[in-house]
């Protein structure tokens, strides 16, 4: 996470509960949770199998690295086509509405704890993203929305209420929100998703009023609702940075384009997690987005998904990432209809968390961060996305790049020219460890028959005169 992508926006499913990444992370940022190969019961066992993760790991990154992936990125990022949503004509409109209101009211009249809580989904359950139609507020649905509330008002926290509460492609209007709000103060709710419901301006400023009254929230869901007004979204990031739990929230296709002050209120509301997928973001946007990232903000996920981002832009991520230290996860996928970072832009990305122009430059890349940036069904995607794999440490992430690097002989005698006779015996030990048997002799071998023999003599020699000399102190 990403471990986040959703094929299509479909409400209850679309918005996931950032509840899934609880404890996930430690005090240092490191994900906890992954069951891989460290911590084997059996040494031999988990050696082997280090090992032979290690050498899939190097032969793909080196495959990478030659070019043999670039067919297969072109593929990835050019045949992927989200689905989009045909416009319904007027008739086909009118038919959902009846059927949906009677549908809405049939919801509204069942008691609130006959499913463990609320989840009304009523309108267009059809699969994809772009316009789609709610079921619009009628007066008739007023004492519906009122007999509703007050009995959801009236449970007791002792009675099992789902920490989810959710209503989707259903028209909220002030009215009900303010209904809504009175219901929910108070609650023990853990996500509050409000999609596709016509909210805009007004509107957010009262969802910002009742996530406030909510200390025990910690994900919000207003996908599909129109999220351009400056002094809404202020309101609504003022009362995320203030809020005790909550740590994600998802503003997925909101129509938010290239308002820059409008994204830059979104970055600054201090959750651990945001999604802006498929918001019509392109450059000026980036331009926002790196520089926030630049910071080294206390985010955990960033998803940017199926925007309109290009190769330059991808370049702005890349130097970003590489100066931050605390995101986990940056997922910027694209297809054929978002995002177009092309092949070029793919490997600034990727050159961000494993840089192999030299072994400083290895060492220095970002060895936190997740990339997801092909479709989750891809074939590439787990080749060259997971280089900074959940559950190893900082420093045990670093040291496998770094013995990728030594793992091939053309690449190992080009990293080595400017290392110092000092760092030698260091550099000497990485590759005992990355290669087994007769091809650590090679190696080696090659080492010691290419580099500066006069000088590694003369440095032993230095080194055992030194310790010579304090012998007879």
């Amino acid at each position: 996470m990403s471990s986040s992508e959703s094929e299509g926006d479909v409400y209850p499913s679309d918005c996931y509960d950032y509840e899934e990444y609880d404890d996930e992370y430690n005090d240092e940022g490191e994900m906890t949770s992954y069951s891989g190969i460290a911590g084997s019961e059996d040494d031999d066992d988990g050696e082997r199998e280090r090992q032979n993760e290690l050498e899939r790991f190097a032969h793909c990154i080196l495959n990478f690295r030659q070019g043999s992936y670039d067919d297969a990125i072109q593929s990835a990022i050019s045949n992927y086509v989200p689905d989009e949503l045909e416009p319904l004509d007027e008739d086909a409109r009118e038919r959902i509405q009846i059927r949906e209101l009677d549908n809405l009211k049939g919801q509204l009249r069942a008691p609130v704890t006959q499913y463990g809580g609320i989840s009304i989904c009523s309108g267009d359950n059809r699969l994809g993203h772009g316009p789609k139609p709610f079921t619009s507020h009628d007066v008739s649905l007023n004492s519906y929305w009122d007999s509703f509330t007050r009995d959801f008002a009236a449970l007791e926290s002792s009675e099992k209420i789902s920490p989810h509460f959710i209503i989707g492609n259903v028209q909220l209007t002030e009215e009900v929100l303010g209904m809504l709000a009175a219901s929910l103060t108070g609650k023990n709710l853990r996500k509050l998703e409000l999609g596709n419901n016509g909210i805009r301006q007004d509107g957010i400023t009262s969802v910002a009023r009742i996530v406030e009254s909510i200390p025990s929230l910690s994900s919000l869901c207003l996908s599909r609702n129109q999220i351009d007004d400056l002094t809404a979204v202020k309101c609504l990031s003022t009362t995320l940075k203030s809020h005790p739990n909550l740590q994600r929230i998802e503003l997925s296709d909101c129509s938010i384009g290239n308002n820059v002050d409008v994204i830059l209120a979104i970055l600054q509301s201090d959750v651990s997690s945001i999604n802006l997928n498929y918001n019509g973001i392109g450059s000026p946007g980036a331009e926002v987005i790196s520089g926030y990232l630049e910071t080294n903000p206390p985010i955990h996920s960033l998803e940017i998904d199926y925007n309109e981002f290009n190769e330059n832009d991808a370049v702005r991520f890349s130097q970003a990432l590489r100066r931050n230290t605390n995101l986990n996860e940056f997922c910027a996928r694209q297809s054929a209809r978002g995002n177009n970072f092309s092949i070029a832009g793919i490997k600034s990305l990727l050159n961000s968390v494993f840089d192999p122009t030299s072994l400083d430059s290895i060492a220095e890349s970002n060895h936190r961060c997740t990339l997801s940036l092909f479709p989750m069904s891809s074939d590439i995607r787990d080749h060259v996305e997971m280089i900074n794999t959940p559950g190893l440490s900082y420093l045990e992430i670093r040291k496998r790049k770094l013995l990728i690097a030594l793992s091939e002989r053309d690449s190992l005698l080009g990293y080595i020219e400017d290392v110092s006779v000092e760092l030698m015996p260091a550099v000497l030990g990485l590759i005992l460890e990355a290669e087994n048997g007769n091809n650590q002799i090679n190696m080696v071998y090659a080492i010691l028959r290419w580099w500066s023999m006069p000088s590694l003599f003369s440095f032993h020699q230095s080194a055992t005169a030194k310790r010579k000399r304090y012998a007879f102190k």
